[in-house]
């Protein structure tokens, strides 16, 4: 569990990394990741309100 953790913090701290790279130097990626976000959470709050058969469904499409 220990290795799951450490593995975890390496992919967050150099997520970090990129963004603050991708901030300092192309502003504009910032919006696409901001739009990628939005349709994230659109996904995800469509994804709650289904039923589990409706999961199963979006799943395969």
């Amino acid at each position: 569990c220990n290795d799951e953790l450490d593995e975890f913090k390496r992919i967050s701290i150099i997520g970090r990394i990129n963004l603050h790279i991708l901030i300092n130097d192309q502003p504009h990626y910032i919006e696409i990741f901001q739009e990628n976000i939005e349709k994230i959470i659109e996904i995800k709050q469509e994804v709650r309100n289904l039923s589990k058969d409706d999961l199963l469904e979006y799943i395969e499409t």
